[in-house]
């Protein structure tokens, strides 16, 4: 009476259409063929390898991509498992990046078959993706923060700009002309008018006072240093919290 050993099938995955030429990848099926030689024999397993690109590149060449991976998807029903090779057959971002050895785990994940080797791929697609988000992250991050900085500054402004109509009210009995201006640093200028004019002449002087970085200016005829103060002075109250009940 003959007995009869069952000998597994294994479908030996490796890249092709990732690779640049048909050559280079026939080169790296044969590798990928060594290292699942070298893989069962060291677990003293007896197994017969299949290289769907050995076995279609020169029988299915005038095949459409479509068509070869039904062809690929069938001899993995034939095979019943598959095998993923390392970075001991091929740089593995060849292996991540190849469409075909994804289309080939999906299926063989959807149909229940044992995928042998994978967690060196795995490692690979997790690091992969990880610097995506990380990419992504950093973009997303530095957009957000710009839009925030951009929002900032247009509240800034207009904070700014309603502080000078209340300090306006405030010293408009001494001061009664504004102008508002911003330079090229993005600096707030504030100025204000005893009798109109914002030019120095000779007898037409400024005073100036900054509350962090607004600064304010304050025209005024030469002599009036009582009125100067006065007016700084209720403006440092007004910047401070005070109310702006006039002296």
């Amino acid at each position: 009476m003959s007995s009869y050993t069952h000998i597994p099938r294994i479908y030996i995955c490796s890249p092709y259409t990732a690779v640049a030429s048909r050559r280079e990848a026939r080169r790296i099926a044969i590798r990928a063929l060594e290292e699942a030689d070298e893989f069962f024999d060291s677990k003293g397993l007896a197994v017969e390898l299949f290289s769907p690109v050995l076995a279609n590149s020169v029988q299915y060449a005038d095949r459409s991509y479509d068509e070869i991976m039904k062809i690929c998807f069938m001899q993995i029903d034939t095979c019943g498992e598959i095998f993923i090779p390392s970075a001991k057959t091929c740089d593995l971002s060849l292996i991540a990046g190849s469409k075909g050895i994804g289309l080939e785990i999906d299926y063989a994940e959807a149909r229940g078959y044992k995928i042998h080797n994978c967690e060196a791929l795995r490692r690979e697609k997790f690091l992969q993706n990880l610097k995506g988000e990380k990419k992504m992250s950093y973009k997303t991050e530095l957009q957000e923060l710009q839009r925030k900085l951009v929002e900032i500054k247009d509240k800034k402004k207009q904070a700014q700009k309603a502080f000078f109509k209340i300090a306006g009210e405030q010293i408009q009995d001494d001061f009664p002309f504004r102008l508002i201006q911003e330079n090229s640093f993005e600096t707030m200028v504030l100025s204000f008018s005893a009798n109109g004019k914002f030019k120095c002449s000779k007898t037409i002087t400024y005073d100036l006072l900054f509350l962090d970085n607004i600064t304010f200016r304050l025209y005024h005829e030469k002599g009036q240093t009582e009125k100067v103060e006065k007016a700084k002075k209720s403006i440092k109250k007004l910047y401070a919290g005070g109310n702006d009940e006039r002296d």
